[in-house]
């Protein structure tokens, strides 16, 4: 069986060197040493982007806490005739009546429903801005305040509008918008400082820039 396996390999390695270049290489002349980096490219950028991502993820769910805190307590203070529900309630209950589940939602239900979208959207603009924004330089709490800034922007007067989720911006009082930009403001300032802390304490293994370099021996035996 050994035997058979050492006759084998040469035609297998060669087939394997082959592919290789016919997906990574534009022309025959391309070597294994390019191979080499370029699969080390990819890998790389593969590793940052699911790092990035799984960072700005979980501190969006993080920042979501003192976020719903600030929304609570300052919602507190609105006047009677502002003191409706807020947008995170209001968005849940037209999301599931358009798809056909309010119906079949009790109170606890709803609110549950409620938290859940909360904090999922709050997730995902995290991982958007871990892999986007996390490597750009500057102030953690000024990054955060203008990320958050632009997600309501962006949220209360173009996505949710265009979506019959909510009116928008424009058409509430200006203190429920100022309460909820405040928010967002709250929610950008922690997902900032708490990816760039995970940034500091997360260690990756170093890993050599240079190419590796083989003869066409050495490469068959590294696919055997």
């Amino acid at each position: 069986m050994k035997a058979l396996h050492s006759q084998a390999s040469p035609v297998t390695n060669q087939h394997s060197l082959n592919f290789l270049n016919a997906i990574f290489g534009k022309f025959p002349a391309v070597s294994v040493e390019c191979d080499s980096k370029l699969l080390h490219g990819i890998f790389s950028m593969q590793h940052t982007f699911l790092t990035s991502l799984l960072k700005g993820s979980v501190a969006g769910f993080v920042a979501t806490v003192p976020m719903t805190i600030f929304m609570q307590k300052m919602g507190e203070k609105l006047p009677p005739k502002e003191s409706y529900a807020l947008p995170p309630r209001q968005i849940t209950e037209e999301l599931t009546d358009k798809v056909g589940l309010a119906k079949y939602m009790n109170e606890a239900k709803m609110q549950d429903a409620t938290k859940a979208a909360h904090f999922g959207f709050g997730s995902t603009m995290g991982g958007i801005y871990g892999v986007l924004f996390s490597d750009i330089k500057g102030s953690s709490v000024v990054k955060g305040s203008a990320f958050g800034f632009a997600v309501w922007a962006g949220s209360y007067l173009k996505l949710l509008p265009a979506l019959n989720l909510l009116s928008p911006a424009t058409d509430h009082p200006a203190r429920r918008n100022a309460l909820m930009i405040g928010a967002h403001i709250v929610w950008g300032s922690f997902l900032s400082e708490a990816v760039d802390i995970m940034s500091i304490k997360i260690k990756t293994t170093p890993r050599s820039e240079a190419p590796v370099k083989m003869d066409p021996n050495q490469a068959n035996q590294s696919f055997s």
